[in-house]
């Protein structure tokens, strides 16, 4: 039986790397949030969707994260790696959401909402294994911190999409791009 250590909490310092990361999770679930939580209220103003039309805008949204999660992912990370894989999830997020706050015609919702899980779906798996790798020993408590993260994130988030829709309601979307 292996006998565990004592682990100084002082003895470990957070590195910039896991502060960036942990800043890019922070601003990749507030991005996000713009789409979790406005986007109803936005097609049904902009586009006159109705409960069925968005039910099938999100519903598009969940089959490409499966498919994409599931099955794909798998293909892409043999191809990139983890931070060219955060790099081009960021951009696809980002390009994502400025079609979205730019669309002019309500059938485009389809094809642009499939973005974002593509998006997102290679941000987050590509920023955990970046912050497991940077934290070493410690990852487990760096976990812990982009969780924390994450939740403050996913609830500033709307918040901060609820103030900018009073203004303009494509303003969340330019935003989070």
């Amino acid at each position: 039986m292996t006998e565990m250590k004592d682990v100084d909490i002082h003895e470990w310092k957070m590195t910039r790397e896991i502060y960036f990361l942990l800043f890019v999770s922070l601003m990749a679930t507030i991005g996000f949030s713009a789409i979790q939580g406005g986007s109803s209220q936005f097609t049904a103003d902009k586009f006159h969707f109705d409960a069925s039309m968005i039910g099938y805008s999100m519903a598009m949204v969940g089959i490409t994260s499966i498919v994409y999660q599931g099955f794909l992912v798998k293909y892409v990370r043999a191809i990139l790696d983890e931070p060219r894989m955060m790099v081009m999830g960021l951009t696809l997020l980002v390009i994502g959401l400025s079609l979205y706050a730019w669309n002019p015609i309500g059938w485009l919702v389809f094809p642009i909402v499939i973005l974002f899980p593509l998006g997102m779906g290679s941000i987050m798996p590509s920023l955990s294994a970046l912050l497991a790798r940077d934290a070493g020993k410690h990852a487990g408590r760096v976990m812990g911190m982009n969780t924390s993260v994450g939740s403050v994130g996913g609830i500033v988030g709307p918040i901060i999409v609820g103030w900018l829709y009073a203004y303009h309601i494509e303003l969340p979307y330019w935003v989070s791009a």
